[in-house]
């Protein structure tokens, strides 16, 4: 999911299209929440299997992930609001074309 990210947001901002980039983001960022979520209640279905696998207990394992991806949304939403994110590194300033 990641690679897809980075190829369609990455080709959006190289064709100078900031805004068509900033929604990609903002539906993959949903898409990534709505997959955290799916994967959180396959953990809790499989609990008497993963607490075997990391010998704790799964009130434990599922609090670490959890607490993992709470992390990453919070962190990855404020600096996905910023926009500060889409730079256009091929865009060379001052050259005229």
């Amino acid at each position: 999911m990641a690679s897809t990210s980075v190829i369609m947001v990455g080709n959006a901002i190289g064709a100078g299209e900031q805004e068509l980039a900033y929604s990609y983001g903002r539906k993959i960022l949903k898409l990534s929440f709505i997959v955290s979520a799916v994967i959180s209640i396959i953990i809790i279905a499989l609990n008497p299997y993963i607490g075997m696998i990391f010998k704790m207990p799964i009130t434990v394992v599922f609090t670490l992930i959890t607490v993992q991806e709470i992390y990453k949304f919070i962190s990855c939403a404020k600096r996905f609001k910023s926009k500060k994110w889409i730079n256009n590194l091929i865009k060379l300033e001052g050259v005229v074309e």
